[in-house]
């Protein structure tokens, strides 16, 4: 992944996490990352793939499509699959019947 996608990723999620009033150690405990991991994710530092994605937009309570789209992965396409994934929440939020 560019430079320049893991700094988008990281402004959008920093402005989902703002305009939902969390600190980092929330949304941290609420996608069951480390605080650091948080950190380093808003400081465009971190490579992102489904594991990290998912429980973020669990926690940001949107889409995984809604939180990549736009966001180029570059040549090798590593979003591809998970960017056009049905609108659906991530397994730990999933009602169970």
């Amino acid at each position: 992944m560019s430079e320049a996608s893991r700094r988008q990723f990281a402004t959008r999620v920093e402005r989902l996490r703002l305009s939902r009033g969390l600190d980092v150690g929330a949304l941290a405990a609420r996608s069951r990352r480390a605080p650091e991991d948080i950190e380093a994710i808003l400081a465009g530092e971190a490579d992102l793939d489904p594991a990290t994605v998912l429980p973020l937009a669990g926690a940001l309570e949107v889409s995984p499509h809604e939180l990549l789209h736009g966001i180029s992965s570059g040549a090798d396409g590593e979003f591809s699959r998970l960017a056009f994934m049905p609108d659906r929440p991530p397994p730990e939020r999933a009602r169970r019947p």
